[in-house]
């Protein structure tokens, strides 16, 4: 049972506690295990990428070390990596996680959150190194997500010049998006927990 300071006897000992927390800061009475890991400044907002912009070049081995870096690289299904090929429809077998480049990002929680048990489906070009074309009439891959990740994803963002639509139904079907660069937050376009295929441009 958790004994209790009782009455006036507390209140000396709660004054001095405050006073030193004030003097030397919380920080100080912290135990070494508590002590944060330093990583990343992006990974430590919850968004392994934030420094990186829709243009920027990422590789399939740089994300995976920035998730890694994050402490959430090991948890059971927090990471996902789906291989796509220009013209080509699905998620292909055969491709190590460290080939090509990124082209998307997809996260179960809004404004790139990838902490909070949240999972990050990594969408990647094994035979890419230059990054998307810069029209949209292409395309360039696309896939269903998979079923324990449909109907989930609430934020999104590309990379290597390229750019995502979404659509609510498998294989394209339904509904789509209009081009997507970024979007932290897909519940105003009504797109949260929506999105059940997805194709690159």
């Amino acid at each position: 049972m958790r004994r209790k300071f009782a009455g006036a006897s507390a209140r000396p000992v709660a004054a001095l506690i405050a006073a030193l927390v004030m003097c030397v800061g919380p920080s100080a009475f912290a135990p070494a295990s508590a002590v944060p890991v330093q990583v990343p400044t992006a990974i430590a907002s919850g968004d392994p990428f934030a420094d990186l912009a829709g243009d920027s070049l990422l590789t399939v081995k740089e994300a995976s070390e920035r998730l890694e870096s994050g402490g959430i690289g090991t948890m059971a299904n927090t990471n996902v990596y789906c291989a796509i090929l220009d013209g080509s429809f699905g998620c292909k077998t055969g491709y190590n996680n460290e080939d090509g480049l990124v082209v998307a990002a997809a996260y179960e929680n809004r404004w790139f959150n990838s902490q909070n048990d949240g999972f990050v489906v990594i969408i990647f070009n094994p035979k890419y190194s230059v990054g998307c074309t810069s029209t949209t009439s292409d395309f360039e891959g696309g896939a269903n997500f998979g079923s324990a990740y449909q109907d989930r994803v609430s934020s999104i963002k590309t990379f290597s010049g390229c750019d995502i639509s979404l659509w609510s139904r498998r294989d394209l079907q339904f509904e789509g998006t209009s081009w997507i660069d970024s979007e932290d937050d897909l519940s105003p376009s009504g797109w949260n927990n929506q999105a059940q295929s997805f194709e690159i441009s």
